[in-house]
């Protein structure tokens, strides 16, 4: 069996019937086009409340997102693969422009952010639940017919090459970028002077 037709008989499994529950749709919807929004309030979150190391994970997995999702943008220029619905493939719930499918910019950024945290023994923790979240939202947008699984093997493949090139420069990130934009923070909220119990400094 070519990868192709594999890539097509996974989605056949995973793919709503034509009778699927409303609430299993409804739950899917949320899970596709919601959950990936709670990840920038987190960081938010993560930033203020924790330590100058943690941050340094944080800002490796910002950068790693920057670039996962530029390759992704590329691949998507050089090698158009048509979603499902373009295909007459399975079923349809969720409206979607007929772009390319492949890698998914969805899993890519939630993948992106969550390798390089549990590259950090610091950040495990909060890259490992990201990691969990990654794949309800991936399974829904198979479920919902807007992306076929290798779409998602693609984008955790390009979030851990580019956890690696990431990894491979930050030493020089930290000098350049990520110290002065720790120390430039500190100055912000010490001549705020916003209180350490909600701001922790360092």
């Amino acid at each position: 069996m070519s990868l192709e037709k594999l890539n097509f008989a996974w989605f056949a499994l995973l793919n709503a019937s034509p009778d699927a529950p409303q609430l299993a749709i409804s739950i899917a919807v949320i899970l596709a086009n919601v959950v990936i929004y709670g990840v920038i309030p987190w960081i938010i979150l993560a930033w203020i409340r924790k330590s100058e190391a943690f941050r340094f994970a944080l800002m490796d997995a910002a950068f790693t997102v920057i670039f996962a999702l530029s390759l992704s943008r590329i691949i998507g220029m050089l090698w158009y693969h048509p979603r499902p619905f373009e295909l007459g493939l399975g079923q349809n719930f969720l409206a979607h422009a007929a772009n390319s499918s492949f890698p998914s910019d969805h899993a890519t950024f939630l993948f992106s952010v969550a390798v390089p945290l549990l590259a950090h023994r610091i950040s495990q923790n909060w890259g490992a639940v990201i990691f969990a979240f990654t794949f309800p939202v991936a399974w829904a947008r198979i479920y919902l017919g807007i992306h076929f699984p290798f779409d998602m093997i693609g984008a955790l493949a390009l979030a851990a090459i580019s956890t690696v090139i990431v990894s491979i420069v930050s030493p020089l990130l930290r000098a350049r970028i990520y110290t002065p934009l720790c120390d430039l923070y500190e100055s912000v909220i010490a001549m705020l002077h916003l209180p350490t119990t909600l701001f922790p400094r360092g």
